[in-house]
Formats: C-alpha cells, sequence, structure tokens
C-alpha cells in the first residue's frame, strides 16, 4: 500500500554521535563507488524555438526549461520514437505532457494520472486534446498509482514521465510500468509476428525524505552497502540538506544520499 508518512523523527533529535558516523560512512561508499553522475540539462536550439519568447523568459520560465530537458535527455538515450504513448505519474496539471506533445510536433499520445481531480481551469487536458494528431488520444485517470493497471491500453511504445515524483510514488510508478511490460512480454509470446516494444522511463526525483526502509524499492543495495534499516531511515532524513541555500558539507552529503538512493532505483530497474 502506499504509504504518506509524516516522520516524527527530526535531525535535531538524532545524536550527534549517530549523524558524524552516518557522514563519514557516505562519504568513504560515494568515494568507492564512485557514482558517474551526469548532469545534463539538454536545452538545444531547435527545442526551445519550439516554444514563444515569453514562455521561456516568463514566470514559468524554470519549470518549462525543467520539462525540456527532460524529454531531451531521453531523446539523447535514443527513447523517443513518433507516435509514442507518454504516461504522466502525478501529472497535476498536465504541464510536462503539454511541453512533450510540443517537442512532439503533436505526434504523441497521453495518459494523465493523479489521485486528485483537477478543475478545467486548472489543466492543460483541453489544450492537448485540441493538438492531438489523428492517430493519438489523450486519457486522464483519477486514481491512486497503487491502484493503476496499464493493460488496458495498447501500445507498442510507452514511456513514464514525471517530474517531481513525490517519495515512493516513484517505486509505484515504477511497478505499473513493469507489470505492463511483463503484460506485452506474455502477449508478445502469442503473436504470430513478433513486434519491436520501446518502454522508458524520464522522471525527476524529490522528496526522498519520504521514503522508509518498507517501501523504499531496494533496501537491500544499501545493506550491501554496509547500512542497516535504522541507518536508512536517519539517512533519509539527511536528505532534507541537499536543500540548504548556503554551500556546506552537509548539503554536499544531503545531495550524495539522494543519489545513492536513485543509484539504488537504478540498479532495481536493471
Amino acid at each position: 500500500p502506499r504509504k504518506w508518512i509524516k516522520k516524527e523523527i527530526k535531525i535535531s533529535d538524532i545524536p550527534a554521535d549517530t549523524i558524524n558516523k552516518l557522514k563519514e560512512k557516505i562519504k568513504i561508499v560515494f568515494s568507492e563507488i564512485n557514482p558517474q553522475i551526469i548532469v545534463s540539462e539538454l536545452l538545444p536550439k531547435e527545442a526551445l524555438d519550439m516554444f514563444k519568447e515569453e514562455e521561456l523568459n516568463g514566470k514559468n520560465k524554470k519549470k518549462i526549461l525543467q520539462e525540456i530537458s527532460i524529454f531531451e535527455n531521453l531523446k539523447s538515450k535514443g527513447l523517443t520514437s513518433d507516435n509514442s504513448v507518454y504516461v504522466e505519474f502525478g501529472c497535476g496539471a498536465a504541464s510536462l505532457s503539454k511541453t512533450i506533445q510540443i517537442l512532439c510536433q503533436n505526434k504523441s499520445s497521453h495518459i494523465l494520472i493523479d489521485r486528485m481531480k483537477y478543475s478545467g481551469s486548472n489543466k492543460y487536458d483541453a489544450l492537448i486534446k485540441s493538438r492531438l494528431s489523428q492517430d493519438s488520444f489523450i486519457n486522464r485517470e483519477v486514481i491512486d498509482i497503487k491502484d493503476l493497471d496499464l493493460s488496458k491500453y495498447n501500445c507498442q511504445n510507452m514511456i513514464g514521465i514525471s517530474k517531481h515524483l513525490c517519495g515512493n510514488a516513484c517505486e509505484l510508478s515504477f511497478n505499473s510500468i513493469i507489470n505492463y511490460i511483463n503484460f506485452k512480454k506474455e502477449e508478445k509470446l502469442n503473436e504470430k509476428e513478433g513486434k519491436n516494444y520501446l518502454f522508458a522511463l524520464g522522471f525527476a526525483t524529490c522528496c526522498h525524505y519520504l521514503l522508509t526502509p518498507d517501501n523504499y524499492c531496494n533496501l537491500s543495495f544499501f545493506k550491501t552497502l554496509g547500512f542497516s534499516e535504522e541507518d536508512f531511515s536517519v539517512l533519509t532524513r539527511m536528505t532534507s540538506w541537499s536543500t540548504l541555500k548556503e554551500d556546506s558539507e552537509n548539503k554536499e552529503i544531503g545531495y550524495k544520499i539522494k543519489t545513492l538512493i536513485d543509484l539504488g532505483r537504478c540498479k532495481y530497474l536493471v
């Protein structure tokens, strides 16, 4: 089940000795693993030219540039194609889907997933629908990700996307896509002619502090690094340091913990 647990433990409640030991351990582990972090904000001119100047320089500038970069990172890895179906998890108003539709030159379909019901004036569904190409579609499901079944959609190319997917909503989204992949594998066994399928994920993760040993997808990864479940619970609290305004050792530690958490997610998917 989906768990949104308010963390009762504050970093200030944790003994300084425990914090310091975990800080030193993170430094050592990070140095030993030496994860190849590629910070790639991809904003090619041809992509930027698809948007109005006032959009790229207005109050939503940062948001649109992030959305463009998510798509361009997928594209740079060969993980996009015409007529793909984009499943936006935790879509909210569907701003990310709106941007991706433009970048796909309207040759895309969109499944919008959110457990909250948004009013018509606060979402982009109608705009996306008005731009659909002949073979494209849009569908919004008001549903918790844990209850989502994508097998009803007959898609050859499915790409999961999200911007700022909080806590273990990432894990639940992974499971939705994995279940769909397994469904298509079984279907492919019964096909007379084999088809080529494309499945991909492009997520911007956030709110790592909401993760617990029970809802994180790859706790075994942290255990192989020598961390206990209790350690993991403290480490997730320490990720909040990454939002500190001033550069500091703690801010760097916060980023390193978040990187290890996301690295564990990548290993889980592989």
